[in-house]
């Protein structure tokens, strides 16, 4: 346990009790084990140092910087440039919208359609579901509507 050149300490423990105690032998300590042993306890019988509290950290008020007159010109001008593209945009979506509603409200839509045929459709609906079981019994009514819808278109007015 110690070095080459420390001096051997012996002690002897004599048992309390001879009847339990009979294993027990000598154990040779040498004097800078003992020293070691002192120090530990020494160590362990004082108590930590608490260091010293931390001050807090100052805290200085943030002042946002102020912008020279030339930043707010050029943001000045940014805005501006910005609101003339908002209303450019606004103004060519007025002139879209009125050009398709033009168009919509016009005869250049698609052909106007009659309701020529919504009798002959409303009789195809119910007769498919009285004949769910057969539906190949309203095979006259479904030709009738073609036909109707295939003359309406052609006699539609034709698109410009």
């Amino acid at each position: 346990m110690g070095a080459s050149n420390s001096a051997t300490r012996s002690y002897s423990v004599e048992p309390d009790d001879p009847k339990t105690d009979a294993s027990m032998d000598v154990v040779a300590v040498t004097d800078d084990v003992v020293k070691r042993l002192m120090g530990y306890e020494r160590e362990a019988a004082q108590e930590p140092e608490i260091p010293a509290p931390v001050p807090p950290p100052k805290i200085r008020p943030v002042v946002p910087p102020v912008p020279s007159p030339s930043q707010d010109r050029a943001l000045e001008d940014q805005l501006r440039k910005l609101h003339e593209t908002i209303e450019r945009s606004e103004e060519d979506f007025r002139r879209t919208y009125d050009t398709i509603r033009n168009r919509v409200d016009s005869d250049q839509a698609a052909p106007q359609r009659t309701d020529a045929c919504s009798h002959l459709a409303d009789t195809v609906v119910s007769c498919y579901r009285d004949n769910s079981d057969n539906p190949l019994k309203c095979r006259s009514h479904v030709v009738a509507f073609r036909e109707c819808v295939l003359e309406s278109l052609a006699t539609a007015k034709p698109a410009k």
